[in-house]
């Protein structure tokens, strides 16, 4: 239990830095810090993949539903990083990435939560 505990505060952790991440991006992005935002970017899918692996060693078996929109938004969003589309990149986040997160996130906590009571 107390491996199960440290996993979740893990997750937690990643969750918050993700999320600053997200809200950092198009700060530098009106810079036109397009290497760096694309960085952040990269820094949010490794610790997606950190969560989902964690995740998935203590709920074996369980899925996100969340999970194929932000990964479906994190693809539209590095499409249009391939192409310097900075106006997109941005739209994408706001539009796609940052609800997706939302969502996913919250569907984690829900979830974590049900595991735990």
């Amino acid at each position: 239990m107390k491996e199960t505990h440290q996993v979740y505060q893990g997750i937690a952790d990643l969750l918050e830095t993700m999320e600053q991440a997200l809200f950092h991006i198009p700060a530098q992005l009106y810079e036109l810090r397009l290497e760096e935002s694309f960085t952040l970017l990269t820094n949010f899918t490794e610790a997606l993949r950190s969560i989902e692996e964690s995740y998935a060693t203590v709920m074996p078996g369980m899925n996100l539903k969340g999970s194929e929109m932000l990964h479906q938004s994190l693809f539209a969003a590095v499409e249009a990083y391939q192409n310097s589309d900075i106006e997109k990149i941005k739209e994408v986040i706001a539009t796609r990435l940052l609800p997706a997160f939302g969502q996913w996130k919250a569907e984690l906590k829900n979830q974590v939560k049900a595991s735990i009571s």
